[in-house]
């Protein structure tokens, strides 16, 4: 039985922790996703065990706290996370850039979103194609740079655009990484950068 406004708390407890359980089974998953009840729902879409129809009902039908957590999950179909990633609701959008299943395709899109909240989101996270992060190199948003120069990702390539970034945080951030190149390194470290442009500065040290 689906717990509602009208069964007991004893119901409503039991079909709580079913909801919660990964060993419940995905049909008794997908029953207890039209539950009314708020916690049951948001627990549904949470659980890994349930089906990918489950879940994209879920993202299609579900409070905003139940679709955050269907893009959460490692489960979620792609055709769930997507429909998410085109919400109305920007900070749907900027749950979604957080999420580690995104495809490079749903990635491009977020890269260009006209919210700074939702590219800021989408460069920190961890499992970004590096070429998306090129793309968000090129935010006209600080914060959105600053993220990208602190993710431990970030390959040396978009380090290298970031190294002439025309914000001082983010060039001290960008000096500080583990995966900038040491040359890279010299020249945001000394004054004056030597009086080169760095492109220049690398042709002359020998670098790239």
């Amino acid at each position: 039985m689906v717990a509602g406004p009208d069964v007991t708390y004893e119901q409503y407890w039991r079909d709580l922790q079913r909801a919660r359980d990964v060993a419940t089974p995905p049909l008794e998953l997908a029953e207890l996703a039209v539950s009314p009840v708020p916690d049951i729902q948001q627990a549904v879409a949470a659980n890994t065990n349930a089906c990918g129809d489950t879940l994209y009902y879920l993202a299609v039908h579900g409070s905003f706290s139940v679709q955050c957590l269907v893009a959460g999950n490692s489960s979620a179909p792609e055709k769930a996370v997507d429909y998410l990633s085109r919400a109305k609701d920007w900070q749907m959008r900027r749950c979604v850039a957080k999420d580690s299943t995104l495809t490079l395709k749903m990635a491009k899109r977020l890269a260009r979103d006209k919210i700074w909240s939702v590219q800021t989101a989408l460069a920190g996270n961890l499992y970004v194609p590096a070429e998306v992060h090129r793309r968000i190199a090129q935010s006209r948003d600080v914060y959105t740079r600053l993220a990208l120069a602190e993710n431990p990702i970030t390959i040396a390539s978009t380090l290298k655009i970031l190294a002439v970034d025309l914000a001082k945080e983010v060039r001290v951030r960008v000096a500080r990484h583990p995966n900038t190149p040491p040359l890279v390194k010299i020249y945001l470290q000394t004054d004056g950068h030597f009086g080169m442009t760095l492109d220049e500065f690398l042709k002359t040290a020998g670098g790239r």
